[in-house]
Order: C-alpha cells, then sequence, then structure tokens
C-alpha cells in the first residue's frame, strides 16, 4: 500500500521494513531465554544426523515444509509479474493485497489446527495445498484475478495447515 500511495516506492518501503524491526529486535530481546546454559560450551563440528525414532517426523516435516515454502515463495516472487503481464492489473497495491491475503491464510490454516482432527490434518492441508495450486493454473488459463486469488488463498491454508501438522508430528503420528 505504502509503494502504491507515497512517493519513491523502493526507498520508502525499504526504510518501512527497517522501522518495523526495530521493535521487533526489542522484542527478542525482551523475551525470556526457555533453556539455562549448563556447563561450558563446547563448539564442534558435528555430523548431522536425526534420531532414528525420529525420523518420520523429520520427513514428514521436511518434505511439508518444503512444498509449502516453494508454493508461498513462488507465489510471492511471481504474482507481480503474472498479475502485471497476464492479467493486465498495474496497482502495485493489488499486488499487494494478493500476495497478503495468501500468508493470511497460511496464518488461519495454522490456527485451524486447533480444530482440525489431528489425523486428517495433514493430508487435509496437503490436499488443499495442491488443489489450491490447480486453482492457480486454472486461473492463469482463465486470464481470471478472482480466480487466482481463491487459488492463492487454498494453496495457503493448506500451506499452513500442512505446515504445523507436519511440525507438530510425533513418531507415533501427529501429537499436541
Amino acid at each position: 500500500m505504502l509503494s502504491h500511495w507515497a512517493g519513491a516506492p523502493p526507498r520508502l518501503t525499504f526504510w518501512g521494513d527497517l522501522a518495523l524491526l526495530a521493535p521487533a529486535t526489542v522484542g527478542v530481546w525482551a523475551m525470556p531465554e526457555p533453556m539455562r546454559r549448563q556447563g561450558r560450551r563446547h563448539l564442534r563440528p558435528h555430523a548431522a544426523r536425526v534420531p532414528a525414532d525420529m525420523r518420520a517426523t523429520f520427513v514428514r516435516a521436511a518434505l511439508t515444509g518444503f512444498a509449502g515454502f516453494a508454493v508461498l515463495g513462488g507465489f510471492a516472487a511471481v504474482a507481480p509479474g503474472i498479475l502485471g503481464r497476464g492479467l493486465g492489473v498495474t496497482s502495485r497495491a493489488e499486488f499487494g493485497l494478493a500476495v497478503v491475503a495468501v500468508f493470511a491464510a497460511s496464518a488461519a490454516g495454522q490456527a485451524a489446527l486447533e480444530w482440525v482432527p489431528q489425523p486428517v490434518a495433514l493430508p487435509t492441508g496437503c490436499a488443499a495445498l495442491i488443489a489450491g495450486m490447480g486453482v492457480l493454473a486454472l486461473s492463469l488459463a482463465l486470464s481470471d484475478l478472482a480466480v487466482l486469488v481463491v487459488g492463492g488463498v487454498i494453496a495457503g491454508f493448506g500451506q499452513g495447515l500442512s505446515l504445523r501438522a507436519g511440525l507438530a508430528g510425533g513418531p507415533a503420528g501427529l501429537t499436541r
């Protein structure tokens, strides 16, 4: 919105982001440390490994995380080009609102894990992610802005739900 209605969009949005980092930095510094350091730290390189009892959970979380972030990152990166070239949208505010809608849907999907039964959360989120990508493809074939946003919102919701469900999983299934 700022880049649409104010002058010098690249500079102003950069300074706006920088201004928002200040309270975020203060908030991080003010947070209590959840872990207490015990003993002296030993900084040695270790081989990356996942304990055997956590491998299924790790693979599930890694795959859903990769797929979900690929979709959201891809949408955020290419949506302005698709909107501008493919759909004739010229407003930077509309570009931003389309991307914000997708990320807001992702946050809603993460919050929905509280109400979606855990055994179906991950498959439901993955199905929504796939369906959302299908609707996005359809929007390109139809050159329809509303269908593009709906597809992005479906994919965003699926990303949020599947990511949180994958991260909440335990070795014997999804647990809280």
